[in-house]
């Protein structure tokens, strides 16, 4: 046996399976049994991350709506700075229930707010790794923007970026897989970059504020170390050259503008209060 050939064969298969961690490529060969979908997202919260960036997002107690809260990470983050948080996802999370101000069962690709739900007045609504998953962004946001928008709450958005180098880097040589976890979850229904998000908002009638982009995940395959910590701060290196490019998520806030309907239908169910608004 040739043992420099071996020895790089370790290397190249012990890098694959790194890369896989992150969620960049896939080979069914490196699942090595574990069921990626039984599994729930883990925290962000200690480094440089989505759940990091909304939960900074919050110099003040506000009324919070989590659509698609899931383990209620960022939830239980924002409920401990004082904030009352709403929350809805499709799995009935009783640990959720236990510091949520309310919580909700349902689908979000057929979202209908509970009357409790449209009686509180939101001062931000997340979407935090929920639009690649919904079959129709463009129908679910005009339906957000109906029922919220007389409110003009802020929206904070984070979802993958199909920009980032490594997946155009991968197409370039006919690797473009699906897998279990990460920008190519076989979950995802949508892929995103920056110019095709901020047009769907902004044609969906919300005003963009901040857009800024979120580097890979590191520590979640590197563990919490030197290495992790280096890696995060070559990637925002990058960032800093270009956000489209080096970004692995993108995090946006925006504000909804009323929404005709929305005024109408306030306007039936509180005349005196949808006249101020008007």
């Amino acid at each position: 046996m040739n043992g420099f050939r071996y020895a790089l064969d370790v290397v190249r298969a012990t890098l694959m399976s790194r890369i896989q961690n992150l969620g960049l490529l896939y080979r069914r060969k490196f699942d090595v049994g574990v069921n990626f979908r039984a599994e729930p997202y883990e925290a962000k919260l200690d480094f440089d991350s989505s759940h990091s960036k909304t939960v900074e997002a919050f110099n003040e107690p506000q009324n919070v709506l989590d659509l698609g809260c899931g383990e209620g990470v960022v939830a239980r983050a924002l409920s401990e700075k004082g904030c009352q948080v709403s929350c809805v996802d499709q799995r009935d999370i009783p640990k959720v229930q236990r510091f949520a101000k309310h919580f909700e069962q349902q689908d979000l690709n057929t979202f209908k707010p509970s009357k409790s739900l449209r009686a509180d007045a939101f001062d931000t609504i997340l979407l935090l790794d929920i639009i690649e998953h919904l079959n129709n962004p463009e129908q679910f946001l005009d339906h957000l923007r109906d029922c919220y928008g007389s409110q003009t709450p802020r929206v904070i958005i984070t979802t993958g970026n199909i920009g980032f180098i490594i997946l155009r880097l991968a197409h370039l040589v006919g690797q473009f897989n699906y897998g279990p976890r990460g920008i190519l979850d076989i979950g995802h229904k949508r892929l995103f970059n920056f110019k095709n998000l901020i047009s769907l908002l902004e044609e969906s009638g919300y005003v963009v504020s901040r857009c800024e982009g979120i580097p890979a995940p590191f520590p979640l395959v590197f563990k919490r170390g030197r290495i992790s910590r280096l890696l995060i701060a070559l990637n925002r290196i990058g960032i800093s050259i270009s956000k489209r490019l080096f970004s692995y998520q993108i995090y946006i806030e925006a504000h909804m503008t009323p929404s005709v309907p929305g005024l109408l239908h306030n306007m039936l169910e509180d005349p005196k209060q949808s006249s101020q608004e008007l």
